[in-house]
């Protein structure tokens, strides 16, 4: 998503699934939203999720694990993800 170009622009594109918030660089987000632009009509929508970080940030501070739970047909799964600082420009979960 961060390089792309369609034959034909489009009125919206839509982000699933929070894959913005898996983007590590700041680089990488706006070669993203440059991507986006230039493929979207003058008057088209993008819709996208992201992890809201005035919340998660500091859960994740007194929380040093997070655990993450699904069910699916009866069957639960769970994640665990560990917070981990990778510079002073990005963060990362593990």
């Amino acid at each position: 998503m961060r390089d792309f170009q369609l034959e034909n622009s489009v009125d919206s594109i839509l982000i699933t699934g929070r894959s913005t918030s898996y983007m590590i660089t700041n680089d990488d987000i706006n070669n993203t939203f440059k991507s986006i632009y230039k493929n979207l009509t003058s008057n088209g929508i993008l819709i996208f999720d992201f992890i809201d970080a005035n919340r998660y940030i500091p859960y994740t501070k007194e929380n040093p694990i997070i655990i993450h739970e699904a069910n699916h047909e009866g069957i639960t799964y769970y994640r665990g993800s560990s917070w981990k600082t990778t510079s002073a420009e990005n963060f990362m979960l593990e």
